[in-house]
Formats: structure tokens, C-alpha cells, sequence
């Protein structure tokens, strides 16, 4: 699927339409809505300029989750949009009333925003170039950017799985089927191992995904296990320093193998599935430690919270949107240890609450 939008010469993206069933033209090709306003006398219609975030990236049909990779593969894309049409290429974005600087200016302003605290949950293939010189769609001066991250991983690809993570699908045993299409084309430039979502040269940045805002579901059939951000349904977030190039990754990846070898012998390269992951780190150990009261964390000033004394390296995790976590205690005076965030609060979930507690976090 990913090679057909690749090579198509244009995409058509109906955003005007709810569904198949419904035509599409004579929205985008009708007049944009008009605010009438009197100067000396003579009526004057005023109407915003165009927007690419609001009518493209943030439409009904931009949420679907097959949507994703076909905006992010193609060349071209003509989008038919209320009231205007939008060309988007890989250099650029052209509408109606010419060439959309400010959109160029505001998909370079996300690029700097890497280490604030605040993005869009939703954003255009513009604002992640090195993402798009990976897929080898790379546009006007990203030459550097094709043999520089050619055999790494770009970070981008975090940002990539959040948005994705909010999108919608039909079938739900789709969660990583509608987007292997961009994970082949990583794989054919970077070699590293597809481990169902989560790459083997990014494993430690990929494994520190957290809920966002609300509790996750699971799914009705298992479609990887509890380590990967698609064994669940739901929004999840990174913390921010996790896209920093400058993190130090605590964690190595040794190995990936297929459910079916209980032995664990035969490595693979090539996980979609539910599966078995070995990595190497450093064990903390949490003797003396015990849950305490439910909290919420959020944005806000650093939290200080070391697990034990050899632990005072561990990164701190600022935090995008607030998700519900507990507190983690130490002491007869209960002393904050730190916290830690479940997958979910439902009953019955122990075991992925004792294998989620190697990632917790020190915010």
C-alpha cells in the first residue's frame, strides 16, 4: 500500500465529504464564507486566510487511521477542503490564493518546539522532514537530511505514533496493518527491527510511551503484548525530553522473537505481532519501596523523586498532558519515591502492572 500512494502521481483527499456515499466538488469549489463589513459606504466581504492545520490536518478524514500514511507517502495531494483547495507537495503547500508561506513558517516553527512543552496533537508531513527524507520523499534542501538519518531512525517517528495513536480505526486488528506501509520504507533504510510499533535502534526512547490523559482499552484479540504502545487502544504521549537527540538511552536491544518459539532461539527482524523482546539495562531494585495514593501528573516545574541512592542518573520525564499514576513510597514517613503510571486501572491487569514497572518515571 505504502509504494501505491508513493508512486501515484497525485492523490485526491475529499475532506468535505462525511463518507464514499457523498460527493465532494461542489463544497470545495463553492465560495468561502464571507463576514460583510461597511467601509466608506461600500459593503466588503472579509474571510480567513488559509488555514492547513484547520481544514486539512485537523478534518474528519485526516483522524482515520489509514489516512496517516497516505498523506505522509504521497508527493501530491490535492486537498478538496469547504470552501478552498489546498496542493501539497514536498516542497510546499499552494492554495487558491498562491503559495502558503505561513504555512512553511509555522511547520518550521513545530520543528523549534521540540523542547517546549506544549504541540498539536494533529500536524502536516511538512513539520517532520527528516520523517519524510527517511520514506525518501525528502523536498527542496533536504539532501543532508537523506544521508544523515539514513541508517538511523529518525525521532520524528515518536510524534508520528502519538498522532497516531488519536486517530480512529474500523476494524481495530488494524492497528499496525495501516501503518506498515511507512514501516517497510524505515526498515529498507535503516535495517533495524520492526518490534510490532517500536524500533530496535530507538528501543529505549520507544518503550517509554505513556497514557494520555485517560486510561487505555484493550483490544478484543491481542495484537502485540503490553510493552508496545499497540497492544492497547487509546491517545498516548512521550515525554518530551524522549525526542531530544541528547537523551542516553539506559536500555539496549539484544534480541526479537516470534510467539511461537518458546525456546527463543530463532531471532527475527520482523515483529507485527504479539512476541517476545530481550533487551539489556541496569535492575533498580524496589525493596522497601510500596504504592501510595492515586495522583495526576502534568506539565509543570521538574519533580524530584531518585528511587534509591544508585539512582540519581535516571532522566527526569517532563510530560506533555496530564495521565493518572500512582505514587510510590518509602519509609514510615511515606517519602516520595517517585510515581509510576498503569496502562490501566481496571481489575485484573497485575501482570501488566508488574512488567510496566521498569518504566517508571522520575518527573
Amino acid at each position: 500500500m505504502g509504494d501505491i500512494f508513493k508512486a501515484a502521481s497525485v492523490t485526491l483527499a475529499a475532506h468535505c465529504a462525511r463518507d464514499d456515499s457523498e460527493g465532494f466538488l461542489l463544497d470545495a469549489f463553492a465560495a468561502p464564507t464571507a463576514i460583510e463589513h461597511q467601509v466608506q459606504g461600500h459593503p466588503i466581504g472579509i474571510c480567513r486566510p488559509p488555514n492547513l492545520e484547520l481544514d486539512v490536518t485537523n478534518s474528519r478524514l485526516s483522524r482515520r487511521g489509514w489516512v496517516l500514511q497516505e498523506r505522509f507517502l504521497s508527493t501530491r495531494t490535492l486537498h478538496f477542503t469547504p470552501g478552498r483547495i489546498y496542493f501539497e507537495t514536498t516542497s510546499g503547500v499552494f492554495s487558491e490564493d498562491g503559495p502558503s508561506s505561513g504555512l512553511l513558517q509555522a511547520a518550521s516553527a513545530r520543528r523549534r518546539m521540540y523542547h517546549g512543552s506544549s504541540r498539536p496533537t494533529f500536524f502536516s508531513p511538512l513539520a517532520s522532514p527528516e520523517l519524510r527524507a527517511t520514506f525518501g520523499l525528502g523536498g527542496i534542501g533536504d539532501a543532508s537530511l537523506i544521508t544523515e538519518q539514513s541508517h538511523v531512525t529518525p525521532l520524528e517517528w515518536l510524534d508520528l505514533v502519538e498522532m497516531y495513536s488519536h486517530c480512529g480505526l474500523t476494524k481495530e486488528k488494524d492497528k499496525l496493518i495501516a501503518i506498515l506501509g511507512m514501516a517497510r520504507k524505515i526498515h529498507s533504510r535503516t535495517g533495524s527491527s520492526w518490534c510490532a510499533g517500536i524500533w530496535s535502534d530507538r528501543i529505549c526512547e520507544g518503550l517509554l510511551w505513556l497514557p494520555k490523559n485517560a486510561d487505555l482499552l484493550a483490544p478484543s484479540a491481542s495484537r502485540a503484548l503490553s510493552w508496545s504502545w499497540a497492544s492497547w487502544d487509546g491517545g498516548i504521549q512521550y515525554p518530551t525530553n524522549v525526542k531530544w537527540s541528547k537523551l542516553h538511552p539506559r536500555c539496549t536491544f539484544i534480541s526479537l522473537h516470534n510467539p511461537h518459539d518458546t525456546r527463543r532461539k530463532e531471532e527475527v527482524a520482523w515483529l507485527n505481532g504479539p512476541g517476545y523482546l530481550r533487551v539489556r539495562g541496569r535492575l533498580i531494585s524496589l525493596h522497601g519501596l510500596y504504592l501510595g495514593e492515586a495522583v495526576q501528573l502534568g506539565p509543570g516545574p521538574p519533580r524530584k523523586g531518585p528511587i534509591t541512592e544508585e539512582s540519581h542518573d535516571l532522566p527526569r520525564a517532563p510530560l506533555q498532558h496530564f495521565v493518572h499514576a500512582r505514587r510510590i513510597c518509602a519509609g514510615s514517613m511515606s517519602q516520595t519515591a517517585g510515581w509510576i503510571a498503569f496502562d490501566s486501572r481496571g481489575p485484573g491487569r497485575m501482570f501488566d502492572r508488574s512488567l510496566r514497572i521498569s518504566l517508571l518515571i522520575t518527573t
